[in-house]
């Protein structure tokens, strides 16, 4: 195997073929560094499958994985839309960098997604919210500046993600 294919390798999560969390956080730390040279905003939409716990318990953890699958695909395809990029930050959590984007097209592409999924109409009857999978999102955008770190994007959209959750989910919230 060459370097470069290897590279890659460690570089995407072997589950659901989009970007893993390192892999993710170096795209997120070039693209911090480059948003201050052009001062252009940066956001982040980060996603949790709501009720994942109870789906994989009850359909099973190849029904799990087969959902973790789709819904990647999807993420990755909706970040693509947006000209951005999808990772999975760790089990059922994904995250979504939009470079060059302002709070309201993050917005956009939060409820796109959420509106996607529940089009998806994946049986989920074990939920509290839908009979159907949803998610719930948290959107955060800023102007990178020298002085901050890009961490922020992370805490500031996990936030938002938290206040989604607690509102009762299949929602998008901003930070």
């Amino acid at each position: 195997m060459q370097a470069h294919e290897k590279y890659l390798l460690s570089s995407i999560d072997d589950l659901t073929s989009i970007f893993n969390r390192r892999k993710f956080r170096e795209i997120v730390e070039g693209s911090w560094e480059n948003a201050i040279e052009n001062n252009q905003e940066l956001s982040m939409v980060f996603i949790d499958i709501d009720y994942f716990k109870e789906f994989n318990d009850n359909y099973g953890h190849l029904k799990g994985d087969e959902l973790l699958k789709k819904l990647a695909r999807l993420f990755k395809t909706k970040a693509e839309q947006y000209k951005g990029f999808a990772g999975r930050f760790g089990g059922d959590e994904f995250v979504i960098l939009l470079p060059d984007a302002n709070i309201i097209k993050a917005k956009k592409a939060g409820e796109d997604i959420l509106k996607t999924v529940e089009e998806l109409r994946i049986p989920h009857d074990y939920s509290a919210v839908s009979k159907y999978q949803t998610v719930s999102i948290g959107v955060t955008s800023t102007i990178p500046t020298k002085d901050a770190m890009p961490e922020i994007l992370f805490s500031h959209a996990d936030i938002a993600l938290y206040q989604a959750k607690r509102y009762g989910r299949n929602r998008v919230c901003l930070w």
